[in-house]
């Protein structure tokens, strides 16, 4: 199989399918990404179409989030998250190697146990785009 660049872009695949780099899922060649809420972050988009594929990875922290702005699908490759909803005050525990879709909306806090904690994310990508805009990242 021919290699592929880190990121892909849908223009680039012809239809065919991606693989997404191990050495990525690993925590591997990640860009930095900003602190937010004090917790520092690495991360490498892998696929970027009508949908963003990302690695995520940062040490412990929590943030907290107020209205989450797209659906997103989390596989939880390294360390340990727990999402308390802010509505019910339940706090759902994710290990490495569970996966979960959190509804546009959510609102709760966001805790990231384990160092590196590390995610594969999938979301809509302009609403994804703008969010980090709001953030002060500017892909």
């Amino acid at each position: 199989m021919a290699e592929q660049p880190a990121t892909v872009e849908q223009t680039q695949t012809s239809g065919a399918p991606v693989r997404i780099d191990p050495a990525v899922l690993a925590g591997q060649g990640l860009d930095p990404g900003p602190e937010q809420d004090g917790v520092q972050s690495a991360f490498k988009s892998v696929f970027e179409g009508d949908i963003v594929s990302s690695v995520f990875e940062s040490g412990p922290g929590t943030l907290q989030v107020d209205g989450l702005p797209y659906d997103e699908f989390i596989y939880i490759l390294a360390g340990e998250l727990v999402l308390t909803g802010a509505d019910d005050g339940v706090a759902h525990t994710f290990r490495t190697g569970d996966h979960l879709v959190l509804p546009k909306g959510w609102t709760g806090t966001w805790q990231m146990l384990g160092d590196p904690y590390r995610e594969l994310i999938v979301v809509e990508t302009q609403t994804y785009l703008q969010s980090l805009k709001d953030l002060g990242i500017d892909l």
